[in-house]
């Protein structure tokens, strides 16, 4: 017999205690740094290139670009949003915003990893 009160419904998986911390926040680990490095090639690329193809070319250029970086990054992330709309409004299109958000994602990533697990920046794979 359990002598333990239960707050969840039969057949519902049991809840957490009362007093126990909320699990860590996961981050992507499955990203390595062979694609950040290729995410942020694409993204130096597309912020040195500019199409001569008028607004409406620069806007699906972008678009492409937040596509391939999405990809490249395991999904689509504030970062790259931020960037995606600096770069659609017409004007502020000159900031490198590209090159500036996959650096503060990977800087996201691995000090945030460092400080959910108490590791210091190292990869959590094995060598």
């Amino acid at each position: 017999m359990n002598s333990l009160p239960t707050n969840s419904a039969p057949g519902s998986p049991p809840s957490a205690p009362q007093g126990a911390a909320p699990p860590a926040r996961k981050f992507h680990a499955d990203v390595s740094n062979i694609r950040f490095a290729v995410a942020m090639a694409v993204a130096v690329i597309a912020d040195t290139v500019g199409l001569p193809f008028g607004e409406f070319g620069v806007v699906v250029f972008d678009i492409l670009v937040g596509l391939v970086l999405a990809l490249c990054l395991g999904g689509l992330r504030p970062e790259l949003i931020i960037a995606f709309l600096l770069e659609a409004i017409p004007g502020v299109g000159i900031i490198p915003s590209w090159s500036v958000a996959v650096p503060a994602l990977w800087a996201r990533t691995r000090f945030g990893r460092a400080a959910a697990t108490g590791t210091p920046g190292e990869s959590q794979r094995p060598r």
